[in-house]
């Protein structure tokens, strides 16, 4: 049988075609006889089976409970990695036993869950390890470390970042002279540092494991999301200043990691697919002016965005942060913290969307994305006899200018399209979500009563 296989095949064309234009020998007759028959006579169970294995492969990985990812450096080059590794390895290896049992390499671990890795990834994945952590932690961590120069000091520091949100937990460093870590190539740097950096953050470990466990498992009240990011920055001094900054804010203002991504990313895409990480709603950019960095005291010039549009908030805000050297922190100006307290209130979940703005049949409300609103949302008021319904159409940020009638500048906010009660609306009527569900029955019940 001469059966030539077309260029374009369809599915089904493509299973058997080969097959059909093979040479007519006896051994190939029978695999072909045997390969129908199977499709014929066992398509059902066949069909269950693939579907059994597909489910299996693409159920979410049980979660181990702890990452440790390499280190992260900032600043010096691979020669310096190359310099420094042995004493590197030796501090990663105790930050291994101080927060994890039973550790192996992460690509056998992913191995043993059925995950495919591409050549990249393996070696991406060898250089991390995981296992079951010495803390209770309710979701997976990541263990990022740190080391970063600032003036004539090197910062060890270690970032507790949860892997699913990739909000960062917890944060902790220790400074040592730069001059301990500045040996000629092949000879191994000062020992009695590395103990002392290791003496300082084991003593630090307790508390930033109890400071994860509480900042993971806690609900927050507001929709205050910081990020901190170091704008147009030319030296590593300025990326180790605005890591310092992060961990003195964090106690305050939660905030998404912004250190180790490119391993944090790999892990969570790993554990939970495509599920969407959480998203700042306030960003910080602080610029630290390039320098010279001799320290104590730092100049910095702040500015803030709102994260949905990237819409600057207010104008730039100059300071000064003093290095605590006996205190191993960056101590922050209340005037920054006051702002960020106050723009952290500005976004409670309890104060519903406001009317700030009404154009016909539109209103605009002085509560939109990083609220929580989304398009299409239902929203529903009722006081006496007006009840009013709109839903969101859109969203505009702090280029319109409005303001509340508090008087308070909006930031960003949502549009929504009036459905009911167009001429009943009032500025400063504030709407929540219609506790109605869709589709309603039909004839439409009137959720709530009277609505």
């Amino acid at each position: 049988m001469n059966t030539v296989m077309p260029k374009f095949c369809t599915k089904h064309q493509i299973s058997t075609q080969p097959y059909i234009a093979m040479e007519n020998s006896f051994w190939k007759q029978v695999f072909l006889i045997f390969f129908l028959r199977l499709l014929s006579h066992a398509a059902r169970p066949l069909t269950v089976s693939l579907l059994l294995s597909q489910a299996l492969w693409s159920a979410p990985l049980a979660a181990a409970e702890a990452f440790l990812l390499p280190w992260h450096i900032i600043g010096w080059d691979a020669e310096f990695s190359v310099r420094h590794r042995e004493p590197l390895q030796a501090l990663s290896k105790e930050l291994e036993s101080a927060w994890m049992t039973n550790p192996q390499d992460t690509d056998s671990w992913l191995s043993t869950q059925q995950k495919q890795l591409s050549s990249n990834q393996k070696l991406r994945a060898k250089t991390m390890r995981v296992g079951p952590s010495r803390d209770p932690f309710a979701k997976p961590v990541s263990i990022v470390p740190i080391l970063c120069p600032l003036a004539d000091k090197a910062v060890f520091a270690v970032q507790i970042v949860d892997v699913e949100s990739q909000r960062l937990l917890a944060g902790a460093q220790v400074m040592v002279p730069q001059k301990a870590w500045a040996a000629p190539l092949r000879k191994t740097p000062n020992a009695a540092k590395i103990d002392e950096i290791l003496l300082t953050l084991k003593n630090k470990r307790d508390t930033l494991a109890n400071d994860a466990n509480r900042i993971q498992t806690e609900t927050l009240p507001h929709a205050f999301k910081l990020q901190i990011v170091t704008e147009a920055a030319r030296h590593a001094d300025e990326e180790c200043l605005s890591l310092l900054a992060s961990h003195e804010l964090l106690s305050a203002h939660p905030q998404i990691a912004s250190q180790g991504n490119l391993y944090s990313s790999f892990i969570r895409e790993q554990l939970f697919g495509d599920k969407q990480a959480l998203r700042a709603t306030r960003t910080l950019k602080l610029n630290w002016g390039h320098g010279p960095f001799k320290g104590p005291n730092y100049l910095y010039t702040a500015t803030w965005n709102e994260s949905v549009f990237a819409g600057g908030l207010s104008k730039a805000l100059k300071g000064q942060a003093e290095l605590k050297q006996d205190e191993q922190r960056l101590q922050i100006p209340e005037e920054l913290r006051s702002i960020l307290t106050k723009t952290q209130a500005a976004l409670q979940l309890s104060d519903l969307p406001q009317v700030v703005r009404i154009d016909r049949a539109w209103a605009y409300l002085d509560r939109g994305r990083a609220y929580g609103l989304e398009m299409d949302d239902r929203l529903y008021f009722k006081d006496g006899d007006r009840v009013i319904k709109a839903h969101v159409v859109g969203f505009y940020g702090p280029a319109l200018r409005l303001k509340n009638p508090e008087g308070q500048e909006v930031q960003e906010g949502a549009i929504v399209y009036v459905r009911k009660g167009q001429k009943l609306l009032r500025v400063g009527d504030r709407f929540g979500f219609d506790p109605t569900r869709f589709p309603t029955a039909w004839p439409p019940v009137t959720q709530p009563a009277g609505g």
